[in-house]
Parts: structure tokens; sequence; C-alpha cells
């Protein structure tokens, strides 16, 4: 395996304010009885990160079918004191 010097590699930023620090979150989904494996509704978790700055989420983490170019990148709320 190649050895990486981690310092050279570009940050990844938030598209929104610019910020490179990122936490992890969870975005739920609901699966329709139709389509679930046991014949009922389910929620499957997605994790997801949203900037810790103002917790936007970058398209390039939401699934394709979650980008809509005329919503609010993302409606995240975070709590800075916990």
């Amino acid at each position: 395996m190649k050895k990486v010097n981690m310092a050279k590699q570009p940050d990844v930023v938030c598209d929104k304010c610019k910020n490179d620090i990122f936490l992890p979150a969870v975005k739920m989904k609901r699966i329709s009885e139709i389509l679930s494996s046991n014949g009922r509704e389910t929620i499957q978790p997605m994790q997801i990160f949203v900037c810790a700055s103002c917790g936007h989420v970058n398209d390039e983490w939401l699934p394709k079918e979650d980008k809509d170019p005329t919503e609010p990148k993302s409606n995240i709320i975070t709590d800075s004191n916990g």
C-alpha cells in the first residue's frame, strides 16, 4: 500500500461557509412495505457529514435522489453546546 502524506492533500471544505471541520450525522430514510424485505415499513439510517460551523451538507455526500437544486442544501441544525 502506498504511503500518502496527508499534510499535502487538499482539505474538503463546506460548500456554504468554507469551514473544514465536519461532524457525523444520520439521515433516516423510510422504506415502504412494498420495497422492504419483510413486507413491513422500515426505517434505514444513512451516515452523512454536516459542517461543524453552519450545519450544511455538501451535495457530494447526499444520495443522488436527495439533491434538489430548488431546495435549501440542508435543514440540519447543530447544537454547538453538546
